[in-house]
């Protein structure tokens, strides 16, 4: 359902109508149809579409995600045994996300039919981060 006011985003795990509510959010960002959050322990969290893996929590699904769910490590599958983390900034774009990591590396998950997650392949969807080729080289 639409909404024309702000609410608030539940607690990851939560259901509606959900009481707690996400805290601890250092920032969001916003894909065309999901929704990031970095918390302030430097993990991420997503919620919304997730038709191409753009959640980053392992899985791929027709119905969208209505709570946060948190991202996986690169390499995980649902369920996710470790959680990304070390990640300092956040950026959603058309049915994919990326994540700048605190050593400076660059990782993306979701689409990538026309190579959008930078990691020499067209491979779709990466349901879990994968890194970003530095400029010049292919994968893997």
């Amino acid at each position: 359902m639409d909404r024309t006011t702000p609410v608030p985003v539940c607690a990851p795990g939560q259901t509606a109508p959900c009481n707690p509510f996400l805290r601890g959010a250092r920032s969001i960002a916003a894909g065309t149809t999901h929704s990031l959050a970095l918390r302030q322990d430097s993990t991420v969290l997503a919620w919304g579409d997730n038709r191409s893996g753009e959640l980053g929590n392992g899985t791929t699904s027709a119905s969208p995600q209505t709570t946060p769910v948190q991202v996986c490590a690169p390499g995980q599958t649902a369920p996710c045994g470790h959680l990304l983390r070390g990640v300092r900034a956040i950026a959603g774009g058309s049915d994919f996300s990326l994540a700048l990591r605190n050593d400076g590396t660059v990782l993306a998950w979701g689409f990538n039919g026309d190579g959008e997650l930078g990691d020499g392949t067209t491979t779709t969807p990466r349901t879990a981060p994968v890194r970003v080729c530095a400029p010049g080289q292919t994968a893997p």
